[in-house]
């Protein structure tokens, strides 16, 4: 029978270190991964709640522009609905002067963001970029002309996914 000595023992155990060793290193980069993943993820639904909060509030002030509208239309004794005619639009409003109402037809043009003043409006200028966003005002007449249907439509792509944010608002002739 052999006997072991400290020395036989220590011999056994050489390659056990260099085992521990990379099962360690292997859990560390799988814990790192993991990690990396989350913030990725993260980072993507923060930008992703980010458009839709800008669209939903985009898709609003639509509404509030057509609404604008119809309050000047009834202040200067116009007819009910009048400028508010069945199609599809793209409006801006400017809060710096409030007599500035934009209105043209559709053409589908991207909205522009001017940093300097926060605005998102169809002009080019200095400061300003244009965005993902394409905002449609769409305008129904009811056939008895008491009722005006407006949809708000703000559309974006991200990632290669169309998303969109639909709003409607009902006017009518009450008065």
């Amino acid at each position: 029978m052999k006997k072991f000595s400290p020395k036989d023992e220590l011999k056994s155990q050489k390659g056990q270190v260099l085992i521990e060793s990379v099962v360690a290193m292997s859990l560390i980069v799988i814990g790192l991964l993991g990690i990396l993943t989350l913030l990725s993820n993260s980072i993507a639904f923060n930008r992703n709640v980010a458009n839709k909060l800008t669209a939903t509030y985009l898709a609003a002030e639509g509404i509030e522009v057509m609404k604008s509208i119809a309050d000047e239309n009834y202040t200067q004794k116009k007819p009910w609905g009048a400028v508010l005619s069945n199609g599809n639009y793209e409006a801006t409003y400017n809060s710096s002067n409030s007599s500035l109402i934009n209105v043209t037809s559709f053409s589908s043009n991207p909205l522009i963001f001017h940093s300097g003043t926060g605005i998102y409006d169809y002009i080019s200028g200095s400061g300003s970029v244009s965005t993902i966003f394409k905002r449609t005002i769409k305008i129904v007449n009811s056939t008895d002309n008491k009722e005006i249907t407006i949809n708000s439509i703000v559309q974006w792509a991200d990632k290669n996914e169309a998303k969109e944010v639909n709003l409607e608002d009902h006017f009518f002739n009450w008065r």
